[in-house]
């Protein structure tokens, strides 16, 4: 009987490790293809080639063929798809977690408000003069769409902290705040120029265009921290999909742990949306499928839905600038395409918690 359940256990999780290994080869493969788009002449396999010269400390004489195969594939390519791959992976991790605390299927990384605020931030900040054009404008818009997202996070938090509230009442309460920071939208967008409108406009559908190497030290360092710690709090998140009451009694602290779980999602969030703008339904795509596949333990969801949440982003990347070359349409509008329906699908699908 031991025998049979280790077996068992074993075929388990190579199933879901199989899965992720499939996910980083697809990431790998549709990364290698996305720098094979804008222009230059470069074999498939020679992308590889030129990352792995690159990173062992290979140099060119200026203007040679090496040389702007170095240059394109790493200082204009390649930043774009890392930070692709980086948004796939924090996103997906925090709509994990946010179902978990949640003990709700349909919630997603931005329930609290947070894209409303980081919007709010950075259309004042395109509203006011900055522009993308100049470093100091880019910073700015950066900056404050960053200190923004946090304010409606730290409402959601201070009454959860303060209330007795419940995750429909936190639900709602996101809700309430999306709407209020939607309303400060529109009075800004309402009295500026047409120029400012549409940098705002676009800036709200998300894209990963005109990413450098200097843009990602936030968007990493924040994505590895807080994925790492997910991770590590993945029991308790199972735990919390059982229901408050369930968790209550097996010795969890529930406030203090959804407060702790909410700090670290917000900063996840807002450290990626306010580089790429609003990159919707990633949490809430990505998780669902995989749960589908594998199952719903987040101690194997967790990085199985980071590593497809990079395949997905990766991937709708690689379209956007596929469909109307030579020209891009922004990557957030093919997430809408495939995210729609998939949320319309879980609203007529949906059973109960787990079983999508």
């Amino acid at each position: 009987m031991d025998k049979t359940f280790e077996e068992n256990y074993h075929a388990f999780v190579l199933k879901r490790l199989i899965f992720i290994l499939i996910c980083v080869l697809l990431v790998l493969v549709f990364a290698a293809a996305s720098c094979l788009i804008d222009g230059r002449d470069i074999e498939f396999l020679e992308v590889y080639r030129v990352i792995w010269r690159h990173i062992n400390g290979a140099t060119y004489e200026f203007g040679s063929t090496g040389y702007w195969d170095d240059y394109i594939v790493w200082n204009t390519r390649m930043p774009r798809t890392v930070m692709a791959i980086l948004a796939g992976m924090a996103l997906a991790a925090c709509g994990v977690a946010m179902q978990s605390i949640m003990a709700n299927p349909l919630a997603d990384a931005y329930t609290t408000g947070i894209s409303s605020g980081a919007c709010f931030g950075a259309i004042l900040a395109i509203a006011i003069g900055f522009s993308f054009t100049s470093a100091a404008g880019e910073y700015a818009i950066v900056g404050n769409a960053f200190l923004m997202a946090l304010v409606p996070a730290l409402i959601v938090v201070g009454l959860s902290r303060f209330m007795n509230t419940s995750p429909a009442t936190l639900i709602l309460i996101g809700t309430a705040v999306s709407y209020l920071f939607g309303s400060l939208n529109t009075i800004v967008l309402v009295n500026v120029d047409e120029e400012t409108l549409s940098t705002a406009y676009l800036w709200q559908i998300g894209s990963f265009e005109n990413m450098s190497w200097n843009e990602l030290t936030v968007p990493f360092t924040v994505t590895v921290a807080g994925s790492l710690i997910l991770s590590l709090m993945s029991r308790k998140l199972n735990v919390m999909m059982t229901g408050e009451d369930e968790a209550k009694s097996m010795g969890l602290d529930v406030e203090n742990f959804r407060t702790f779980i909410l700090v670290i999602m917000s900063l996840m969030v807002a450290a990626i949306i306010s580089y790429t703008g609003i990159i919707g339904f990633v949490g809430l795509v990505a998780p669902h499928i995989v749960r589908m596949v594998i199952g719903s333990d987040n101690r194997f969801l967790i990085p199985a839905s980071m590593a497809f949440g990079a395949v997905l982003l990766v991937g709708a990347d690689l379209l956007a600038r596929i469909v109307v070359h030579p020209y891009e349409m922004p990557a957030g509008i093919i997430l809408m395409f495939i995210g729609g329906p998939m949320f319309l699908y879980l609203i007529i699908k949906r059973r109960s918690y787990g079983g999508l």
